[in-house]
């Protein structure tokens, strides 16, 4: 049981001065104002029609085509952005590869703003993801190289040359 005490008995002799409006509409001296509780016919609960509807309403001709129907172009950025991060594999890593990350990440953004009329995302994505691996393979090679690991070269008779 709770430790709540009952609600208080309504006072006698009636209802609260100013009847059911709220301390902004009682007028000076306490009384309801007419415009407050205007009779009128009680609300109606809403009921749906039965049977079948005699039209159907059709889409607004403003809003009908939100989808792009026609044929797809490819988004401006995302071949340059795949064939920069296969370059970028083979050589100058560390210009191409950011390149690479640019340009998919700016058709990206224009494949999702164009609302199906353009295509290459995961052209543009492909190239964003081989130009991440140039980079990374740059610095990992400056790395193993600053700390003092050298290249070997292992010649056709099984010696070992460089380092």
């Amino acid at each position: 049981m709770s430790n709540v005490p009952p609600p208080p008995p309504p006072p006698p002799g009636g209802p609260p001065p100013g009847g059911d409006a709220p301390w902004w509409a009682q007028a000076g001296s306490g009384e309801t104002p007419s415009w407050w509780s205007q009779p009128g016919p009680p609300p109606q609960a809403y009921q749906a029609p039965q049977g079948n509807m005699p039209f159907a309403a059709g889409p607004d001709p403003n809003y009908a085509r939100t989808y792009w129907q026609g044929p797809k172009t490819m988004a401006k950025g995302a071949v340059a952005s795949l064939v920069c991060g296969i370059l970028s594999l083979v050589c100058c890593g560390i210009v191409l590869g950011p390149i690479a990350i640019v340009q998919g990440s700016q058709a990206r953004f224009r494949v999702r703003t164009s609302n199906g009329r353009l295509s290459g995302d995961g052209i543009a994505l492909l190239g964003m993801f081989l130009g991440g691996i140039s980079v990374f393979l740059f610095f990992f090679w400056l790395w193993w190289y600053a700390t003092g690991h050298r290249v070997l070269i292992l010649n056709r008779d099984g010696t070992t040359s460089g380092g």
